[in-house]
């Protein structure tokens, strides 16, 4: 099985009172995150290889914290991230299983504030250089109290960064 890992950045703050500010949508980068993490999952359902027929597999996970970013290379630049932050969130998403949204105490820090998302306590992992570190599972909007200045409608939530509709279930 071959794995492809991406990462995604969402907003650099610059300094500590950014971290937490809001887009014009009134989303914070980590609900930006969590709603692109669940498009994604739900887009890699109707995605299939062309060879083996199959559907696309994906382990999703992610983590909230400071990174340094910076061009490296002499021949081949290539722009990369350091940090703990980056660590940590590679190691939320290889401990993830296919199909689900793992990701940290400090990311659950930053989405349990408006009670968009539907969240299950996954347990402890054992992170290296953390230690043991409490993780959950992203499962879904909360419909109820999920709507934004772009969807109004609390039945389908409309993702910025896409055509489709995550329609709740």
């Amino acid at each position: 099985m071959e794995v492809i890992c991406w990462f995604l950045l969402s907003k650099i703050s610059i300094n500590e009172e950014e971290k937490f500010n809001r887009n014009s949508l009134g989303l914070n980068p980590t609900e930006i995150i969590a709603e692109l993490s669940l498009e994604f999952l739900h887009a890699s359902e109707h995605i299939h290889n062309p060879v083996t027929k199959k559907p696309f597999h994906l382990k999703l996970g992610f983590h909230s914290g400071t990174a340094i970013g910076g061009i490296v290379g002499t021949r081949n630049y290539q722009y990369c991230l350091f940090g703990d932050t980056v660590s940590i969130a590679s190691q939320i998403t290889a401990t993830s299983e296919i199909g689900r949204i793992h990701f940290s105490q400090m990311a659950y820090s930053h989405l349990v504030a408006n009670n968009c998302f539907k969240i299950e306590y996954r347990g402890q992992v054992d992170i290296k250089g953390s230690g043991p570190t409490d993780t959950y599972w992203l499962t879904g909007l909360n419909e109820k109290s999920c709507t934004t200045k772009i969807n109004k409608n609390q039945t389908i939530f409309k993702c910025p960064f896409s055509i489709q509709n995550l329609v709740l279930k």
